[in-house]
């Protein structure tokens, strides 16, 4: 859990200096964005969160953290692809200061996105990307 907000707030930080500072669109902001905070998960769940794992290949399994994260990006890019729109107009709301609709609108889209996501990240790392190793029987 303690990964998972760590990388909520690299993902983002990075999204928000994309999307204010670097003039990207949401969509766009937020693949990069991801991807900051995957390299970011990747190193603290095979250190600290599974690290029984760390006995297995490191190659095989940042390869299947990036396929899972692959899967995961699909999801939630059409998560927030759906959500932004609606989001969007209930920004548009007299208690939130207009400077702040698209901002309001934004992480509420990230957040949506990043609870289904982490659900499926956390689940198929645990089951196959950092499993506990297989006994032998010596």
């Amino acid at each position: 859990m303690t990964v998972g907000a760590l990388g909520f707030i690299v993902d983002a930080f990075v999204l928000y200096i994309l999307t204010r500072f670097a003039g990207l669109d949401l969509l766009v902001a937020q693949a990069l964005s991801f991807s900051a905070a995957v390299i970011h998960n990747f190193f603290w769940n095979r250190h600290w969160t599974f690290p029984h794992a760390r006995g297995k290949s490191l190659r095989r399994q940042l390869v299947q953290f990036y396929v899972t994260n692959a899967v995961g990006i699909v999801i939630r890019t059409g998560i927030i692809a759906f959500v932004m729109e609606p989001y969007a107009r209930l920004a548009v709301n007299p208690i939130i200061p207009s400077a702040f609709h698209k901002f309001v609108a934004d992480y509420a889209a990230l957040s949506t996105a990043v609870l289904v996501v982490s659900l499926w990240n956390y689940t198929v790392s645990r089951i196959w990307t950092f499993r506990d190793p297989v006994p032998t029987n010596d």
